[in-house]
């Protein structure tokens, strides 16, 4: 009898920095305001210039 060996669910789908910008730049202004004081971490990622970009892609008219 073999075994299968599954490795699809080991792969890393997004680095912890994708992810954590993509749950940033969806919270409201106003949360999002607050969030920057959690951590230098969420600062440096809330006012960087590529969260910026992820932040006004998901926020236009067209989604």
């Amino acid at each position: 009898m073999e075994e299968e060996i599954c490795t699809t669910s080991a792969h890393r789908v997004c680095s912890i920095e994708d992810l954590l910008s993509k749950i940033l730049a969806g919270l409201p202004l106003g949360s999002l305001r607050l969030s920057k004081s959690v951590c230098k971490r969420w600062l440096h990622l809330i006012t960087g210039p590529s969260f910026n970009l992820l932040r006004s892609r998901r926020w236009s008219w067209g989604d």
